[in-house]
This record gives structure tokens, sequence and C-alpha cells, in this order.
């Protein structure tokens, strides 16, 4: 596996430390599954260092090749992300995700996962949901939008729809906040990742997602009723859960299980020595 440079080492040392299960920090839902949450210090020199991470210090040139720096993707299909695993172990994985252009990880999930992202280089369209508490789903459940039938669709806030660059400091995904995210290519682009825990077919299995906006099936809602209605009903639906730590109202939208057949991810492999 590729060795890198002494910055990734200590990148590694710092995840082993941060993920590695301490037994105090270690607590057991109902259900007896223990989930290990690491110390918020430890996370944030992590993030801190993680901060300061660049190709050339981690002993990489650009990992996209000529036809994807060169050529927007009008081939047919969606264009390929390739993955290079740096490490892997037990509490957390390692790993680069290279994006040509209009290049896309769909809408997917990350089952009791921390996620530090950062960019390397290019420029990424990010888009982050959380889960809305049981208490807001609807029983109401929205058709698929591919073949119209009803599928087990959740509901989820809009927390992030940002544009990032190898200036934009580290993101987090943690189990309880932007743990369902998507990436999009506006140029060629390299992002650096830790997952913690890796994913893991039975206990963390991945979920890919299409949205559909709760605004949307609203608005064709609210055109069969009369202005007062429509305002009296707008009042009752806003609550605390629909605005962010600024009073700034967040948008709702469908999150639908999706197989993201056409989707393609594959290994890459860096040279030993570097």
């Amino acid at each position: 596996m590729f060795r890198g440079t002494s910055t990734l080492q200590k990148i590694i040392e710092l995840a082993r430390a941060t993920f590695t299960p301490k037994p105090s920090l270690i607590s057991s839902s109902s259900k007896a599954v223990s989930v290990y949450k690491p110390h918020p210090a430890d996370l944030e020199t992590l993030r801190s260092e993680m901060d300061h991470l660049t190709l050339e210090n981690l002993g990489l040139k650009s990992l996209n090749n000529e036809r994807d720096i060169n050529m927007p993707s009008f081939f047919v299909g969606k264009p390929k992300i390739t993955c290079y695993t740096l490490h892997e172990c037990e509490n957390f994985a390692i790993a680069i995700f290279v994006f040509p252009w209009a290049g896309e990880i769909p809408l997917h999930d990350h089952p009791k996962m921390t996620v530090f992202s950062k960019l390397l280089y290019g420029k990424l369209k990010v888009r982050a949901f959380n889960w809305l508490p049981m208490k807001y789903q609807s029983d109401v459940i929205p058709p698929d939008p591919q073949d119209g039938k009803p599928k087990h669709a959740r509901l989820a806030q809009l927390v992030q729809n940002d544009i990032i660059t190898p200036q934009t400091l580290t993101r987090i995904a943690y189990p309880d906040y932007a743990n369902v995210h998507s990436f999009s290519a506006l140029q060629p682009s390299a992002m650096f990742d830790i997952l913690s825990p890796p994913y893991h077919d039975h206990d963390r299995p991945i979920t890919y997602f299409k949205e559909i906006s709760i605004n949307n099936l609203d608005d064709q809602e609210e055109e069969l009723d009369d202005d007062d209605e429509e305002g009296e009903e707008n009042e009752e639906e806003d609550d605390e859960d629909d605005f962010d730590e600024n009073g700034v109202k967040l948008e709702k939208y469908w999150l639908h299980p999706d197989f993201q057949d056409d989707f393609v991810c594959e290994e890459g492999y860096l040279p030993k020595e570097s």
C-alpha cells in the first residue's frame, strides 16, 4: 500500500488516536450495540491538521488523467470516480476520491459513521442533509420520481448546499449531522477522506438516495387552496425544526432509496513507494 510522506503518516497516527475506542467513551444503546464517540478535542485536532493537506505534502501529483483535465464529459453514461485507498483498519479508512469533469458521487449515507473531507484540488458542489426526527415523518409518502410508485422515503432537511475549493476548511459529517451528502465536480477534483468506522456490508451498509423537494409538493397542493387558508397552513407548519441556528428556514426533501445502477467508483492504485 502507498506509504506516502511524514504528513500522511501523521494523519494516520492522529486518526488512530482519535478513532481507537476508549472504554470510557463507549456508550451502549437500548439494543446493547456499542457506539464509540470520539472526544471533540481529538476531532478538532485531526480536523486542524487536515486543513493543511495538499497534494505536495502527501507526495502526490495530479491524479486526474489527461482526458479528465482537458475534456468535459461528452461521453455516454456517468463519468467514473476513482478511489485510491491509502490506509484501512478496523476503526477507520483513508482514501482519495478523484472526480473527472462532471463526475458525481450521488446522495448517500454513512450509518453511525463520522467522515472528514478535505478537497486537495478542483471545485466541488456539496449537498448535505439531516434526517428529520420521527415525529415529523409523514405517513404520506410521495411517489418515486422514476416509476411513480411509493417507496420507503424519509423526510430530511437540506443543511449544506455549498461549493468547496482547496481553500475550504475540512468538513465533517457526523452520525447526526450532514450524514447524507453528495458531491458534484465543477472541475477535475481530488478529495481526501477519512471514514470512521469504515463501511461494513452487514453493520454499516451504504444506501444511495434520490431527492424530491417537499416544497414542490406543497406548491402543488397550495394551488387548490384559497389565499387565506394557504396563509394559515403555512403558519401552522412553521416550527423550530424548520429553522437553523440563524433563524433561516431550511428546505425539506423526501429522500428515496435508490440503487444508482449507473454510478461507477473504481479502485485506483498508487505506487508502494513515493
